[in-house]
């Protein structure tokens, strides 16, 4: 059985969640352990990723899900 998650925005090694205190890499590792619970299959991606330092991690973490990245973007 196919089944998808689609995330969007998650600005990771971003400072303005941090700031606002939301701890970005703390809520992609939850839905990493949920996509993992729920033996999601393939995930599509939407918005920001976040700093170009997070998306080797970004990409690492998700390496063995079949990958769909509608748009990225970062500020430099």
């Amino acid at each position: 059985m196919r089944k998808i998650a689609f995330i969007t925005d998650i600005h990771l090694d971003e400072q303005f969640p941090i700031d606002n205190n939301v701890i970005p890499t703390k809520n992609f590792e939850t839905v990493i352990t949920d996509i993992e619970k729920r033996k999601i299959n393939e995930v599509i991606f939407d918005g920001d990723i976040g700093e170009l330092s997070a998306h080797k991690c970004f990409f690492d973490k998700l390496q063995n899900i079949s990958l769909t990245v509608l748009r990225s973007s970062n500020k430099q």
